[in-house]
């Protein structure tokens, strides 16, 4: 960029948006000053894109619905004023695509949650069927125990009355 007096419309359409994007002021001084830094590649480079406050955007978006702020333009004017074009673009896509991602983001929260909570869930019923199949599992053992009683009780009870019925064999023959 050569430091005219006046720029092409394009490289001013294009520096315009770099200086509101590097919060600098509007203006084709501003500008001169901002493509005479040094570090200007690592400085764009460097912006905070996740960052660009709502009101830096609104204001870069009234540039970019500017028909002349397109790289085709850009690149006829100057290969400078084509490379910030594509730059603002890329941040400005990259703000789209963020845009897009935040419900999916908040969504992807609330399912987590629901994830956790249904865990939390899944363990704790896990836990009340182990308790359940423990006592279960101790039932069994008592009704085996029981069963057990029971065949040895109709064993004893079988005895019984079998001496019963020869007791009172054994007393009628008596007499």
């Amino acid at each position: 960029a050569r430091a005219t007096i006046r720029p092409s419309v394009a490289m001013s359409i294009a520096m315009e948006a770099v200086c509101l994007l590097l919060e600098e002021d509007k203006g084709w001084d501003s500008a001169r000053k901002v493509l005479a830094y040094p570090d200007l590649v690592e400085k764009l480079t460097m912006l905070e894109k996740e960052n660009v406050p709502d009101r830096t955007r609104k204001a870069v978006r009234r540039h970019l619905s500017n028909p002349d702020f397109n790289e085709e333009k850009m690149a006829k004017t100057s290969p400078v004023a084509r490379a910030l074009c594509l730059w603002v673009l890329a941040i400005e896509n990259f703000a789209k695509t963020t845009e897009a991602l935040i419900p999916r983001q908040v969504n992807g929260t609330k399912v987590e949650k629901a994830l956790s909570k249904a865990q939390k869930d899944v363990e704790q019923k896990q836990f009340f069927v182990a308790s359940c199949e423990s006592k279960t599992e101790s039932l069994n053992v008592a009704l085996l125990e029981a069963q057990n009683e029971v065949v040895i009780l109709e064993k004893e009870a079988s005895t019984f009355g079998d001496r019963t019925a020869r007791a009172a064999r054994l007393e009628l023959s008596l007499g």
